[in-house]
């Protein structure tokens, strides 16, 4: 199929087609419901071309066919593909940089909810793996004197270097509901120039942000290989993602496709996630 795909002029429908043909039905089910049910699904070894034409077929034909994510392009930022630059050498918290990304959610300052969040590793000679939290999990180790206000509080969340020439701030409470489901905002990105990326309105609370990493220390993480073919797609607010320092070397070569945006719910789906919360 790689060879195929490297050289032919195929659609990521023609390859979802054939994807929903060779991937075993239960992971086919829970791509599906990946944002409503199911909260995240990592695939390995699904091809080991490393060509970038053939690995981003593919993410582009799980994500948006199998995954029902709808992508969005933001014309300040380039979200589609991630590698190491050079101006990256000496920065954290950002994709493009070598230094590390704390655990966090995607685009919570944004105006449209980002429900999926997918990457697709092309190629990694560092080896770094994704390294993903459930939220849940991590709330356990919330102090539970604390949990209540936590969860009705509200937060500044801002945007950081992956945003080009402006700064975009959005006030959000730290739970919220959509389709009938609760969903958290969590940024624990620390940027050298902008501070927290999310931090509380009243200030006096900002030990809780604290509190939240003390909980994400105690928690067990899960990771997502960077390894060519892994794919991973996450429940952007069930689920956060982060990882490790890169080796800063010239040769370093490590790529990654990613896709974030809404979930879009065919009607069968609304229909079976109706059902559900009857009961």
């Amino acid at each position: 199929m790689e060879n195929y795909l490297s050289k032919g002029n195929f659609s990521p429908f023609d390859v979802s087609v054939f994807l929903n043909e060779v991937l075993p039905s239960t992971i086919l089910s829970d791509l599906k419901k990946v944002g409503v049910g199911v909260k995240s699904v990592t695939i390995h070894s699904l091809f080991s071309s490393k060509n970038p034409k053939v690995g981003l077929l593919i993410h582009e034909a799980i994500s948006r066919f199998l995954c029902d994510l709808e992508d969005i392009k933001y014309p300040y930022e380039e979200h589609k593909f991630l590698y190491p630059k050079g101006d990256g050498v000496n920065v954290a918290e950002w994709g493009n940089g070598y230094g590390v990304i704390s655990p966090h959610s995607d685009d919570l300052y944004e105006t449209i909810d980002t429900d999926l969040l997918s990457l697709t590793v092309s190629k990694d000679e560092t080896k770094s793996s994704t390294i993903i939290y459930d939220i849940d999990q991590v709330l356990n180790n919330f102090p539970a004197d604390y949990l209540t206000d936590l969860l009705n509080m509200e937060f500044n969340y801002i945007s950081g270097k992956n945003v080009n020439g402006r700064v975009i701030t959005k006030k959000r409470t730290f739970r919220e509901y959509k389709n009938n489901m609760s969903y958290y905002n969590i940024d624990l990105r620390k940027e050298a120039e902008l501070g927290n990326r999310m931090y509380p309105v009243d200030k006096g609370n900002n030990y809780l942000v604290d509190e939240l990493r003390i909980a994400l220390e105690k928690t067990a993480p899960l990771y997502s290989k960077g390894k060519t073919g892994t794919f991973i797609v996450i429940s952007n607010r069930e689920v956060l993602h982060g990882r490790g320092q890169l080796p800063k070397e010239d040769n370093t070569e490590r790529l990654l496709f990613r896709s974030k945006g809404s979930k879009y719910l065919t009607p069968q789906v609304e229909k079976e996630l109706t059902l559900e919360n009857q009961y």
